[in-house]
């Protein structure tokens, strides 16, 4: 867009709106607006407001950097819909036996323990009401009995290595069984 001015001149609509901008102290993007000049500046990626700082920034505030980059999930469990990181995501799912996405550690660990704890192995529950995975009991009999060693145990039972060793090391029947 052009403008003719007194002289005869022509004038481009932005250097009129930096001139006015001098002669009345007010900021050029203010003027441009109430000339209708389109924004001639970066843009924010989120809520397309102008940029202060154009250098190496894409967006107006963290806001919108966050908002700009979450995906809407919906929890594995509890069906609850939440946000995340898409890049987050991404790098999760593409890990070997990731499969499910939930919205906090309390959904992932009702979930493990529905799929793979006492619910699909209910011999490892005792009577009583003592809900531990692992037999303490056995661990400690074999290791007095027959003075196994923790992998010896741990393969015969099979119970991880770290929980025979972590029974080993307290050495001692709890009080709760």
């Amino acid at each position: 867009m052009f403008m003719i001015t007194e002289t005869g001149q022509t004038e481009s609509l932005c250097a009129v709106a930096r001139l006015l901008s001098a002669m009345l102290e007010r900021p050029v993007e203010e003027i441009n607006r109430k000339l209708g000049i389109p924004y001639q500046g970066k843009i924010c990626l989120h809520c397309s407001k102008p940029l202060r700082h154009t250098k190496n920034t894409h967006f107006c505030s963290y806001i919108c950097q966050r908002a700009y980059t979450q995906i809407e999930l919906i929890c594995d469990w509890c069906g609850k819909s939440f946000k995340r990181r898409a890049t987050l995501v991404v790098k999760n799912l593409s890990k070997d036996g990731y499969q499910h996405i939930f919205c906090s550690r309390k959904c992932m660990g009702n979930y493990a323990g529905n799929h793979y704890g006492f619910a699909v192995h209910p011999e490892n529950a005792r009577a009583g009401g003592d809900h531990r995975k692992w037999d303490w009991i056995k661990v400690l009999a074999l290791k007095e009995e027959n003075g196994w060693g923790g992998i010896r145990i741990s393969r015969a039972l099979g119970i991880p290595l770290g929980t025979v060793s972590r029974i080993l090391r307290k050495g001692k029947i709890p009080k709760s069984l």
